[in-house]
């Protein structure tokens, strides 16, 4: 870090000439330099250019911060957020840095319709990165990502937060009976079946060889599958050959049957999702259509030179923000959206169904960007800047800060006008009636089987 420079200039008289400018002189502690005053003639300068101490004390600078909102980073107009508190999470480590180092922020907020900060080929900028360029801001602020086009520009702060991108997808209606094999993966149920057909293949060798007598393969197989529903055969035990593989089998089907079970509750208690795996390469083969707002575009064009394809026109103009396409993607059921993942959790709340369960899904896209907070080219706090921002992440504070912000979003789902229902006997008349016709019948068949069996 420069506290003080000196410059020698050789005059027309073939003199040379100091001029300093003093970072620690007046307010100009955070500012760049609007005045360089002489210091005189070298053989007639009195003061000690360079001073063993360097004062560091900054209780009387102001550092001129340009912001703009951008949940959850920055607050300042949202009421939904600013009623519960009133920093987002740039802002708070903003202020952390400023009561370490003692000195005070004076905030500009701009509209959140003016863009990010575009950095033209002629490197000039436009939208919030202009207040450097104009000196109007020291520092801006606003979920602004790190690239390449900006650090040739101005100084950075990052390491305390990363976005993550992801895409969006409207949440397809699943066909109920497709879950009855999703407790298990195909490797699973490959060698539950091959299980199956070894044990089986025992039990008819064992069978012919030590009675001499082959047993029906069809019934066998019944019987054998019964033990799946906790259902034994009495046949089978006579065997005493057969026990010591059957105590094996009872063993496996058991935990078979409880594994399935418990995953087929939380099946259909919870909302689950196939894990897939996105990139850009395959993006286009998706079975959903673009809808990818304006500003995501531009980033991604510019930072990874790649290009989406190109929305429908019929929905075009729908699709032109991060709030509409996500309104879009939730509605169709056709579309998908590429946004960075806290958007989705600032959001997700607002997509559930009657039932709690969510209307759109989240996939990981394979780009990872880094937040950053960018100042003045040479200004003189960026390392404590950035010392005290590594520190902020490190020990968990911006995290919890995050996790408050985005908790401000849930809601309790809406409850039933009657919170449960008095049960009556005569609500179970035809549950009794079921059982009394399944108990008759299987009476009648016992009484056949009874006199077959005596004849």
């Amino acid at each position: 870090m420069i506290f003080k420079v000196v410059v020698l200039k050789r005059t027309k008289k073939d003199e040379l000439e100091a001029f300093t400018y003093n970072l620690q002189e007046g307010n100009y502690c955070s500012r760049n330099a609007s005045s360089i005053r002489s210091l005189g003639y070298c053989p007639d300068i009195d003061e000690t250019l360079f001073p063993d101490k360097i004062q560091d004390n900054y209780g009387n600078c102001t550092v001129h911060v340009a912001l703009r909102e951008e949940v959850p980073y920055v607050l300042y107009n949202n009421t939904e957020y600013v009623k519960y508190l009133k920093t987002g999470a740039e802002q708070y480590v903003l202020e952390t840095i400023a009561q370490k180092l003692r000195f005070n922020f004076k905030y500009k907020f701009i509209s959140p319709n003016e863009a990010f900060g575009v950095i033209f080929p002629n490197r000039t900028g436009i939208g919030l990165l202009s207040y450097l360029q104009r000196h109007e801001a020291n520092v801006v602020a606003g979920g602004l990502f790190l690239s390449g086009d900006r650090l040739e520009l101005f100084d950075y702060v990052y390491g305390y937060s990363f976005a993550i991108f992801s895409v969006i997808t409207p949440t397809l209606l699943e066909k109920r009976w497709s879950r009855v094999y999703k407790q298990f993966g195909v490797i699973t149920w490959f060698l539950i079946i091959v299980s199956f057909f070894f044990m089986l293949l025992v039990i008819l060798i064992t069978k012919a060889l030590t009675t001499g007598k082959s047993e029906d393969e069809f019934l066998t197989t019944l019987k054998l599958w019964r033990y799946f529903y906790g259902q034994a055969d009495i046949g089978l035990f006579k065997d005493r050959y057969l026990k010591r593989f059957l105590i094996v089998w009872i063993v496996f089907t058991s935990s078979i049957y409880a594994f399935y079970n418990t995953a087929s509750y939380s099946l259909i208690t919870a909302h689950v999702q196939d894990k897939i795996k996105i990139n850009y390469s395959n993006i286009a083969a998706l079975p959903f259509k673009p809808c990818v707002s304006n500003n995501t575009r531009y980033y991604f064009h510019s930072v990874y030179n790649e290009r989406f394809p190109k929305n429908d026109d019929e929905y075009d103009a729908q699709c032109q923000n991060t709030d509409m396409v996500f309104n879009k993607v939730a509605m169709r059921t056709d579309l998908y959206t590429v946004e960075p993942d806290y958007t989705y959790y600032l959001r997700a709340v607002n997509y559930l169904d009657s039932e709690g369960q969510p209307t759109i899904n989240k996939w990981d896209y394979p780009r990872t960007d880094i937040l950053s907070i960018y100042l003045t080219k040479g200004f003189p706090l960026t390392k404590n800047f950035q010392k005290y921002a590594i520190r902020i992440y490190e020990t968990g504070l911006l995290q919890r800060h995050l996790s408050y912000i985005y908790s401000r979003k849930t809601k309790p789902l809406p409850s039933l006008k009657k919170k449960y229902n008095v049960i009556r006997l005569e609500d179970f008349k035809i549950h009794y009636s079921v059982l009394l016709i399944g108990t008759l019948i299987s009476f009648i068949c016992f009484i056949i089987e009874l006199k077959t069996g005596n004849k």
